[in-house]
């Protein structure tokens, strides 16, 4: 079906936003959603543009982490630049700041918290009234989402504590999706300067990150000096369970993998704890296993480490230091390193401002 809708949502109610979208789509109802509908390597920025442009409507997903949320208000300012209606859903009784109040004053908000199916029934409506969206023929109604599975993903994406809702700098991503690396990093209110080249950064994270880690996986197997094959053969099963969205299962082969001394599973390792794939996000344990497999050449965790200093993110902030891990990584044509190091000359961070060098 055509995927009219567009969901925006907070990096920590991935689960009840795609709840959401389950639901609206086993009612005929097609729906864009990053965490779904980003494919491995795709560049976040560029793609949720385009979602935007191609959309009839926005549907925002609001709660207390939504309310936190930059990223958020970015897409709600582009669906403005659009002409697109914007429905805001809440899924917690929280009151809007200043930043969203205006877009709670002037539309019908709908509140799924207090009546699922009533709720769900009206956002439909609103759908079809305002914006044109005409559901098809799907299925059958047994296989919507009930209420027991609303109120436990609602639970659970709004069950954290006072820190855990504080604007959490991009998610997550993961390599199918993730969110954006500014609901990733902690929140900081960076000189204009260092914004640019985080809004910039974050691109190259999400884009090229895992997929350096894979691709340079690929490229170690066939070397004649490999690890031991039970540490290649764990790491093969990894990846396969994580083709599968068994995040919690990968994890847990990756890790006997790295255990082994395997580098890419080491650096896999260090992205999923970077992103919160399957494990809570903890950029030491990152920076940990970054570090192992940085220490072993692996530049798309030598691009890691050098991130993770730009950032300040489970180190001490070290521009010259993060500079350095990723002129390691691009050293090897690591696209991570390559790509950031490029952003850090165009912005001149940690480098001297260089147009032709950022080219490079």
């Amino acid at each position: 079906m055509d995927k009219y809708v567009f969901i925006s949502f907070a990096s920590k109610d991935r689960q009840i936003a795609m709840t959401i979208c389950d639901a609206l789509e086993h009612r005929g109802i097609g729906c864009w959603i990053s965490s779904r509908d980003i494919q491995p390597g795709g560049n976040f920025q560029i793609e949720i543009v385009h979602a935007i442009r191609a959309a009839k409507v926005v549907i925002l997903v609001f709660s207390g982490n939504a309310n936190n949320s930059d990223e958020i208000k970015k897409e709600i300012v582009l669906a403005g630049q659009n002409h697109l209606v914007v429905i805001p859903v809440r899924v917690e009784d929280v009151t809007p700041d200043d930043a969203f109040a205006y877009e709670f004053a002037t539309r019908q908000w709908v509140d799924l918290f207090d009546d699922w199916e009533h709720s769900m029934q009206r956002l439909v409506d609103q759908l079809v009234a305002v914006a044109g969206v005409q559901p098809v023929q799907v299925g059958t109604a047994e296989a919507s989402p009930d209420a027991a599975e609303v109120a436990r993903a609602t639970a659970e994406a709004v069950s954290v504590t006072p820190a855990e809702t504080a604007p959490l700098p991009p998610e997550p991503a993961s390599p199918a999706a993730t969110p954006d690396v500014a609901a990733v990093l902690p929140a900081m209110r960076p000189p204009r300067r260092r914004r640019l080249f985080y809004a910039l950064f974050g691109g190259a994270v999400v884009a090229l990150g895992l997929v350096g880690a894979i691709v340079y996986g690929l490229s170690r197997s066939t070397q004649s000096v490999t690890p031991q094959s039970a540490a290649i053969d764990l790491y093969n099963k990894a990846k396969d369970a994580e083709a599968r969205n068994d995040l919690n299962g990968a994890v847990r082969l990756l890790r006997q993998s790295a255990d082994l001394g395997y580098a890419d599973a080491q650096s896999a390792l260090g992205w999923d704890y970077f992103f919160g794939r399957g494990v809570p996000h903890d950029f030491g344990e990152a920076m940990k296993w970054f570090r192992k497999a940085a220490d072993q050449g692996n530049p798309a965790a030598q691009c890691g480490v050098g991130m993770l200093y730009l950032f300040g993110s489970g180190v001490a902030e070290d521009d010259k230091e993060g500079i350095r891990w990723l002129r390691m990584g691009a050293d090897q044509n690591g696209p991570c390193a390559e790509d950031n190091l490029g952003v850090a000359y165009a912005t001149g961070r940690g480098v001297p401002q260089d147009d032709i060098q950022a080219l490079s």
